[in-house]
């Protein structure tokens, strides 16, 4: 899944061919990065996954971890009589802590200068998403631009929604009302309009009079508000073939 297509993610080269690009967004479709599948991951992305996340571990949990050691280290100390018999066991305690916090920011540094690549917490987040399934749609972190987010996306909560692969189709469908109008996508309307209008099915882009019957229900369908009535991409490339050789 692309997850971000608009008309500034594709290119037309000199033959007239059009190429995606920009896949930053994009994720599976096979269920790989669920945790049910990933010992079906290489090897590579679990080694670089573990990385990540200790990378994310020590930029975002130094400080907190670094208190929880100085608070169990002062506890006898703090705590007076009581507390100073089990002192022994509070500084192993802390000193297990600031140990694994030290392993922690040296694999953070190590990996920085070996890849430039530092903590990407939303890769991490992905790697973390659980099939919650509605409708036989997983789960999935809210990914892609405002204008062009299939509904079930945008009525998302929390940073995640229930999407599949129809949510491209979505988009694509948006984009190719551009091509083919070469107009402005819901002109002089703001993307907080925009957003509750496509969430609740009244508002799709205004199809010229003069396209033909074929090309409106193609372009209807495409964007749906039922993911399950939208055709294949595929489907949507068959029908246009058709249309143009008529």
């Amino acid at each position: 899944m692309h997850r971000d297509l608009k008309p500034e993610n594709v290119l037309m080269e000199s033959d007239g061919s059009l190429k995606l690009s920009d896949f930053g967004e994009s994720t599976t479709t096979n269920n790989a990065h669920l945790p049910q599948h990933r010992d079906k991951m290489s090897k590579k992305q679990n080694e670089h996954f573990m990385l990540r996340f200790c990378s994310c571990f020590s930029r975002y949990g130094m400080w907190v971890t670094m208190c929880i050691a100085a608070l169990i280290v002062a506890l006898p100390i703090l705590g007076g009589k009581v507390l100073q018999n089990y002192s022994i066991t509070f500084v192993l305690t802390g000193s297990v802590i600031v140990a694994i916090f030290v392993t922690c920011v040296i694999v953070y540094f190590v990996w920085f200068l070996a890849t430039r690549i530092t903590c990407d917490m939303n890769y991490c987040l992905r790697y973390f998403e659980v099939p919650d399934e509605e409708d036989g749609l997983l789960a999935r972190t809210i990914r892609g631009s405002p204008l062009w987010m299939a509904p079930e996306i945008l009525r998302g909560k929390y940073g995640r929604a229930n999407y599949g692969t129809q949510a491209d189709v979505y988009s694509m469908t948006i984009v190719l009302w551009q091509i083919l109008t070469c107009r402005p996508l819901y002109e002089n309307l703001e993307t907080f309009d925009v957003v509750e209008g496509v969430s609740n099915g009244s508002l799709r882009p205004k199809i010229p009079k003069e396209f033909n019957t074929e090309l409106k229900e193609l372009l209807e369908l495409g964007w749906h508000q039922d993911p399950k009535r939208r055709p294949s991409a595929s489907v949507i490339y068959d029908a246009l073939v058709k249309l143009r050789d008529a």
